[in-house]
């Protein structure tokens, strides 16, 4: 490390402790030495324009920091600063955080070198494992077989010691914004580790070519469900360019949201030209945990453009889906969905229950049809589907529903014909009003 090491003040440029930052050398070393100071004294670690070579043992992570604190890791442009592994095809993460506390990046790229989408391997850029406030602004991940970024407190592959962290600890604090995510295979771009989190937050970032999903949040820990989680937002992103993941996925969702989640907001997010051949949702929100809840969850102001693939499947814009679980208390309210098999579709599932829920003032124009209730095993409970307007060759809504309303609803064929089969109300359900409906 030379004299100059300390830029200015707090600030700890990795060049000055003797990285190349040429694409090919190994400057895991100098990198682990110039964060070590910056937590030591405080400050940045400033990564100036280059492509730092990181070196890692399968299912380990190049750099791993557990317990650290109130660091900045900051580049010049995530296109020209890039972390990225020597060799292609690493089993392994480029970063991972453990309990950590009040940790930023910024203006940094990732680049995983993952060469192909399949077969699935546990090549991630970021793994966080618990702790609290961790920051990604403006920065790319490009190339990752597993996933972009992975979060939660557990995984079922942490096999690397700087990976293991007690499962019962709460990620408290997760900001993801301005970032672009590409050719994020496996599992996708934002991935949920499993465990119990709160606060999170994924703003105005551009998603393209991932893999299975390209958001998660769930409650899960493997199989077995942890204690509730909350308030997360998944707000003003764009999706676009589709499914890339490894084969063998028979089921894909642009964003899903499943189990014990208290409080989830999806608004103001774009969906476009996202191709897939399999049973697929632009956005997914699913309880298959018995005797949990997922409640208070909104979906405001999204717009879904050219969910169709090949052969026709089975593709909703919004998919609720309650298996064995219940969905309760949400709202889907001034969404645009075009061009998906069904605009919104709700599965009951082995006596899950779906209750409470407003859908009003969306535009729906499906396939086949707008609003459908595939999977029943439940009547839905106390649904509010009021002044939305809804165009389906096939049919306009199609429920079983208990105790619920159907307002101020405009229903028309795709040529703007009234629809011979525009609501159709199941066997099974009971007090359901119809008023004011154009049909």
């Amino acid at each position: 490390m030379t004299v100059s090491a300390r830029a200015n003040f707090g600030n700890w440029n990795v060049l000055h402790f003797d990285a190349n930052g040429d694409g090919t050398s190994n400057d895991t070393t100098f990198f682990r030495q110039a964060i070590a100071r910056g937590l030591a004294d405080g400050g940045k670690v400033m990564l100036p324009p280059g492509r730092y070579g990181l070196v890692a043992a399968d299912f380990d992570a190049a750099v791993p920091l557990v317990g650290s604190s109130n660091l900045v890791i900051e580049g010049a442009d995530p296109d020209q600063t890039v972390l990225t592994f020597v060799n292609d095809d690493i089993n392994a993460r480029l970063i991972s955080l453990v309990d950590c506390n009040n940790i930023t990046f910024r203006n940094l790229g990732f680049d995983g070198r993952r060469t192909a989408a399949a077969p699935l391997n546990y090549n991630s850029a970021v793994v966080v494992r618990g702790g609290n406030n961790i920051r990604f602004d403006n920065c790319r991940f490009v190339n990752t077989g597993f996933a972009g970024i992975e979060y939660g407190t557990h995984s079922k592959f942490n096999t690397g010691d700087d990976l293991v962290a007690d499962a019962s600890t709460r990620l408290n604090g997760l900001r993801i914004e301005k970032c672009r995510f590409e050719n994020n295979y496996g599992y996708g771009a934002i991935v949920q580790g499993g465990g119990a989190w709160s606060n999170i937050k994924i703003l105005n970032s551009d998603f393209g070519r991932f893999g299975q999903w390209a958001v998660t949040a769930s409650s899960m820990n493997g199989n077995a469900p942890t204690e509730v989680c909350l308030d997360i937002e998944i707000s003003g992103n764009r999706f676009d360019s589709g499914f890339v993941g490894s084969a063998g996925f028979t089921e894909k969702s642009v964003i899903l949201a499943e189990n014990e989640i208290n409080g989830l907001t999806i608004s103001r997010n774009k969906f476009r030209n996202v191709f897939r051949d399999v049973l697929s949702s632009a956005i997914d929100i699913r309880n298959t945990l018995a005797g949990t809840e997922l409640s208070n969850f909104t979906v405001e102001q999204n717009q879904v453009f050219n969910f169709l693939g090949a052969g026709d499947p089975e593709t909703s814009g919004i998919l609720l889906n309650a298996t064995e679980g219940t969905l309760s208390g949400g709202q889907l309210q001034g969404n645009i969905i075009n061009d998906a098999r069904n605009s919104v579709t709700f599965d009951t599932v082995l006596g899950g229950v779906i209750k409470e829920v407003g859908i009003n003032v969306n535009t729906l124009r499906a396939a086949e049809i707008g609003v459908s209730h595939e999977n029943r095993s439940t009547p839905l409970q106390q649904l509010a589907f009021n002044s939305n307007t809804i165009v389906g060759p096939v049919r306009g809504l199609r429920i079983e529903a208990q105790n619920s309303s159907i307002v101020g609803n405009v229903v028309r064929d795709p040529i703007g014909n009234p629809s011979p089969l525009a609501i159709e109300i199941l066997a099974g359900s009971t007090n359901v009003t119809q008023a004011d409906n154009t049909v």
